[in-house]
């Protein structure tokens, strides 16, 4: 059996998810110049404004793309996000909710639907969004732990903002992110002895093969505090090498010129 031929919206969407903007935005203008109600590529239009950051232009495509076929889910996240930033805000509200209760929105989509609620001032419905995240998908640290942080911007009580973080610890006790916002919430509450627990959860081996090195100064920074200076200095240490690294790269780049 012969392969199909590829259709110019096929062409358009692998640029884009190539990323390839430009030509990816060249084709499908092209597929729209032959057939104006094409949904499916005033979708693609859509999500491709988006990826360049052109909400104007996103909200113009999706609205089009909107009254010839039902938009996908990520669509509609990309709509709604654009209606924020375009400063329609009820507007995005309402499709950010619409998202959340939408069964076929997948967890990743649903924290992304969290985030954007959070950027129009809905922390509330932001820990909503979580909260379907986790019935979803109970193990789900990330969705604990961006919980946690809205529940605090929601002016949620402490107790249930340090559970929270918990919680996510608990999940997924090797993700670093989590242990450094649990501690650092700790010592804001004048509680240096929980949070030098939390962080002794880190190894040294962990920190040795750490190359994010603003995570690096943050752990070096609350083991000075709560002071476990044995992973000071293995933090210290890491940061060297990293340096070390970056100046050789730099200087191999220099002599390539």
């Amino acid at each position: 059996m012969m392969s199909r031929e590829p259709t110019g919206l096929d062409r358009a969407r692998l640029a884009w998810l190539t990323g390839n903007t430009e030509g990816a935005l060249w084709l499908i203008r092209r597929v729209l110049l032959i057939d104006a109600d094409d949904g499916r590529a005033w979708e693609l239009r859509g999500l491709i404004h988006r990826d360049r950051s052109e909400p104007e232009e996103c909200v113009s495509a999706l609205e089009m793309a909107s009254l010839l076929v039902p938009l996908s889910p990520l669509a509609r996240f990309a709509l709604a996000e654009s209606y924020g930033k375009a400063g329609r805000r009820e507007l995005s509200r309402d499709l950010y909710l619409e998202l959340v209760q939408n069964p076929a929105t997948t967890v990743p989509l649903l924290l992304q639907a969290a985030c954007g609620l959070d950027s129009i001032d809905r922390p509330a419905a932001a820990m909503w969004a979580c909260r379907s995240a986790l019935d979803r998908d109970p193990g789900n640290g990330q969705a604990c732990y961006d919980m946690s942080y809205y529940a605090a911007r929601s002016g949620c009580p402490l107790r249930i903002v340090e559970s929270l973080a918990r919680k996510a610890v608990s999940l997924e006790p090797d993700r670093l992110q989590f242990r450094i916002g649990l501690a650092s919430l700790l010592l804001r509450h004048d509680r240096a002895a929980e949070a030098g627990r939390v962080i002794s959860g880190v190894s040294p081996d962990q920190l040795h093969q750490l190359d994010c090195q603003c995570c690096l100064e943050r752990i070096a920074e609350l083991c000075e505090t709560v002071g476990d200076w044995q992973r000071v200095v293995v933090c210290r240490e890491r940061l060297l090498q990293l340096e070390a690294r970056s100046g050789h790269n730099t200087g191999d780049e220099r002599d390539d010129t």
